[in-house]
């Protein structure tokens, strides 16, 4: 089955940025000009970490176990040296940032 997840874009943005909207910053509200991606995975049955294999690429990301398989491409480009995971076993959620 393929879990359902989520793609968060954020961006770091003052309150010039939000209300003056000054010209000089360039900074496209949509997710162009994302500076951090978070990829929360939903994961219902899955009572451990130890259970998934995850694989983050540059421009995709792999999961799989046993009951799930999740293949996708980001929507931007990552620094897959820098990510990381963290599993919330009472959600049953794998958020990838």
């Amino acid at each position: 089955a393929v879990p359902t997840y989520e793609i968060m874009h954020r961006q770091n943005i003052t309150t010039a940025d939000a209300y003056l909207g000054i010209p000089y910053v360039h900074k496209d509200p949509g997710s162009v000009d994302c500076e951090e991606m978070t990829i929360k995975i939903q994961l219902p049955g899955t009572k451990n970490v130890s259970e998934l294999d995850l694989d983050v690429q540059a421009t995709y990301l792999r999961l799989s176990s046993e009951k799930y398989k999740l293949n996708t491409y980001l929507p931007a480009k990552v620094d897959e040296k820098r990510g990381s995971a963290k599993w919330d076993a009472r959600k049953e959620t794998l958020s990838v940032g």
